[in-house]
């Protein structure tokens, strides 16, 4: 078993507060682990140490793609033999000052401040921005005859999966969509499936958001 995760800050949060001990207290103020919980790869190997997994371990950072990026890689562990099983989900944890001030300033957050509580709108045609949260998810991924074998629920099959780079800005996507549509066009071609196959497209939640995406990622499930 192994296990793959995604984030797009990881422990900038933690570092932050870490930060602010460092400044009144010194370094006898600081969390000795403060070096294990801040780099890329924390939570995948918390997890791994936690349940004693010994197959692939990684965490991608590639913000709001990480966490399809890491399910789509955990599924390619599986399918070619690598791993039996993989835990593959992302966790995000930003809800720092600094974090929220990164996003601000490239106008990726809502700008309603005068009224927050209808601030969070992902499916308003007026929508400006997203709101910052934590959360954290996590599938297993198994071959479909293992699971069905254990009983397991099955939620979904990975048929198929695609990562393209626009190669075009840090957060603004390339405007004719080239590479977004040849990450689709590749995840049909590994799922054989047909583009009127699909009857569903998950895209970020507002346009600012997919400003600060750093690449594509296609996953059909």
């Amino acid at each position: 078993m192994g296990a793959m995760m995604g984030t797009a800050l990881g422990g900038s949060g933690y570092a932050e507060g870490q930060l602010a001990r460092f400044l009144t207290d010194g370094l006898r103020g600081v969390e000795p682990t403060l070096a294990l919980s801040v780099f890329g790869g924390a939570s995948s190997c918390n997890i791994a140490t936690e349940l004693n997994l010994l197959g692939p371990n990684s965490t991608n950072a590639m913000s709001c793609a990480s966490g399809t990026i890491a399910v789509g890689d955990a599924s390619r562990q599986v399918r070619d033999g690598y791993a039996d099983v993989m835990l593959a989900g992302a966790a995000e944890a930003p809800l720092a000052p600094l974090c929220f001030g990164a996003f601000a300033l490239i106008r990726a957050t809502f700008t309603r401040n005068d009224d927050p509580a209808s601030a969070s709108r992902p499916f308003d045609r007026d929508r400006d921005g997203f709101v910052m949260g934590e959360g954290a998810a996590v599938l297993v991924l198994e071959e479909r005859e293992r699971a069905l074998a254990r009983g397991a629920r099955v939620y979904a099959e990975v048929l198929g999966y695609a990562v393209t780079k626009d190669g075009h800005h840090m957060t603004a996507p390339l405007p004719d969509g080239t590479q977004a549509a040849r990450a689709m066009r590749l995840a049909l071609r590994e799922a054989d499936l047909e583009p009127h196959d699909v009857n569903y497209v998950k895209t970020p939640p507002t346009l600012r958001a997919r400003r600060a995406m750093r690449s594509g990622s296609a996953c059909i499930r």
